[in-house]
């Protein structure tokens, strides 16, 4: 019993002490002491990775939230480097700035993106598994994010794609392909804009017979920053074409300096090149029904003399293949029907070219992201391509070997040079090439540089001079177009003598045949029951020819001639 009066008189004891520190100054109880807690000055957190199997073909797509856990503000290096080069676009939240080296080589983009305290953000990682990937070949893209401030701050997550080819079963398919009709076009380059060009010369060759015009529209004029849209120069061109009847083809160049490290390509923020397609589509997919990706994309490197116009992937094939896929399932998920082209192909002059680009994007599954083959043509290299035939031949050799058939195929620039002594030559280009590419594959062919340009820039191609009047082949251009209008190539005509070039386009209610000699002058024999009209070359001369016992005869020289035989 004493013992426990003893700790009972501590207790009190104790008690009134705790008291007295309990109060101080008039009675009012001391201030608790705060609880400590732990200062951490800069901090990051990373949501984990994921692993997935994605088809051949196809993109995919991570989201990771990254957290400021520091008590600063900070700004992130966020870096992804993918094993397999995969890696197709980093986004942060709606800001993005990401820039890339050499992807290709080291599969690796970066990303700068400030957070104050406690913030957070989304990072989005985009890659695109090829169409060639082996089944079951892993990707593993590791995702860093660094404070910048205190740079042994750091998280790390990693994602892993793992690609799946599916097993294919052919079964024999009877094709019965609609043969398109012919159509001429034309091209006045990049750079004619001026008004009196829009005003003059887009009626004129609407009046030449061309049905399509080749637009440029030049994605770093459009898109000034990052999702700020000036629309105001392709606006212009594209009413101005539809207006007067010219159907347009638009083709997308000149990527911005913050979405490639070149103007010329490749693209490094391919997330910017998507949003950038799909808000070009929807503004013009009424107007506009074939879009073609870049302008001679089988360029070495950058050619300054020449601008951004001339494309810089000869290198980069299994880029251009990816990103072409970016562009062909965008314009198709907004126009189902709309027409994309491959990016005109040189395929020429090979100091500055790469021969094997076509051949390397085709292994690279390109082939399944084009609608249209589309190529260029000029008469500079005749030792291996004498004529345009030659070059579509050899192309269409490439294609058949990685077994692509029924693609259509477009000449997107053609033409030949002149001046007053030689628009004899530009006049039989006209009317030989056009028709024999005609009946060899070629459903549509531009001429590049119809209008003539003040400096000579754009060389001596020109049908429609700097007066806005028509000029040179002018008239050889239009007879063939009147000609040819509404019909299709029902093959070379062979019942003719040796030395006689001729092609037989049909139309409805008429046929017409195109005739030239590449020797003397001979005699041609045509079947024929009503009375026909021959009409020379350039169209200023027209003759009827009475059929007698069932055909019609005339004479077939080194000019060409056309004759239309009603049915």
């Amino acid at each position: 019993m004493e013992l426990f009066k003893r700790l009972a008189a501590l207790a009190a004891l104790a008690t009134l002490l705790g008291m007295s520190l309990l109060f101080a100054k008039g009675g009012e109880p001391a201030a608790a002491s705060p609880p400590l807690q732990t200062f951490v000055p800069f901090g990051v957190a990373l949501s984990p990775g994921y692993t997935q199997t994605v088809p051949a073909g196809r993109f995919v797509t991570y989201t990771h939230r990254l957290t400021n856990t520091g008590a600063n503000t900070d700004a992130f290096l966020i870096t992804a480097t993918s094993s397999q080069g995969w890696l197709a676009g980093l986004r942060g939240s709606a800001l993005f700035t990401g820039t890339l080296g050499s992807a290709s080589l080291t599969g690796t983009l970066t990303l700068a993106l400030p957070l104050n305290p406690g913030a957070s953000a989304t990072l989005t990682l985009r890659l695109f598994v090829p169409a060639a990937a082996p089944n079951g070949a892993t990707d593993r893209t590791t995702l860093v994010v660094t404070s910048q401030t205190s740079p042994t701050v750091r998280a790390v997550a990693t994602d892993t794609t793992i690609a799946r080819r599916a097993h294919a079963l052919f079964l024999p398919v009877v094709l019965q392909p609609t043969i398109p009709e012919v159509t001429l076009g034309v091209d006045f380059g990049p750079t004619r804009t001026e008004d009196a060009v829009l005003q003059s010369d887009y009626p004129l060759v609407q009046q030449m017979g061309a049905g399509r015009l080749r637009l440029w529209l030049s994605w770093a004029e459009v898109e000034t920053a990052p999702g700020v849209y000036n629309w105001q120069a392709p606006d212009r061109l594209i009413q101005r074409a539809t207006a007067v009847g010219l159907e347009p083809l638009v083709a997308l160049y000149y990527p911005p300096d913050w979405a490639a490290v070149e103007a010329c390509g490749p693209i490094s923020d391919t997330v910017a090149l998507e949003n950038f397609v799909e808000a070009m589509v929807l503004r013009y997919r009424n107007d506009v029904h074939a879009w073609e990706f870049s302008n001679e994309p089988d360029g070495k490197a950058p050619l300054p003399s020449y601008g951004p116009g001339i494309g810089c992937w000869g290198y980069e094939p299994e880029q251009y293949a990816d990103q072409l896929g970016i562009f062909y399932r965008k314009v198709k998920s907004l126009d189902p029907d709309a027409l994309v082209l491959l990016g005109g192909l040189a395929y020429d002059n090979w100091t500055l070219f790469e021969r094997s680009f076509f051949d390397n994007i085709l292994q690279a599954g390109a082939g399944r992201y084009f609608d249209v083959l589309n190529l260029h043509y000029y008469p500079i290299n005749l030792t291996e391509f004498p004529t345009m035939v030659s070059k579509v031949s050899e192309l269409q050799g490439i294609m058949t070997r990685h077994q692509l058939h029924n693609k259509r195929i477009w000449v997107t620039e053609t033409g030949e040079w002149a001046n007053s002594e030689a628009a004899e030559n530009q006049r039989n280009f006209i009317a030989e090439e056009l028709p024999r590419a005609f009946c060899n594959g070629v459903d549509s062919i531009f001429w590049f540089a119809v209008s003539q340009d003040a400096n000579g820039s754009l060389g001596g191609r020109w049908l429609i001079d700097n007066s806005h009047q028509p000029a040179r082949g002018y008239t050889t251009f239009q007879t063939l177009a009147r000609k040819l209008a509404g019909s299709h190539c029902a093959g070379a005509y062979t019942a003719v003598p040796n030395d006689i070039e001729a092609y037989r386009f049909a139309a409805p209610g008429r046929e017409v045949y195109i005739l030239w000699s590449n020797a003397a002058s001979q005699t041609v024999t045509l079947a024929a029951t009503t009375t026909v009209t021959r009409t020379n070359r350039d169209g200023d001369r027209v003759t009827t020819l009475t059929p007698v016992g069932g055909q019609v005869t005339f004479e077939v020289g080194a000019q060409t001639v056309f004759v239309e035989v009603p049915k």
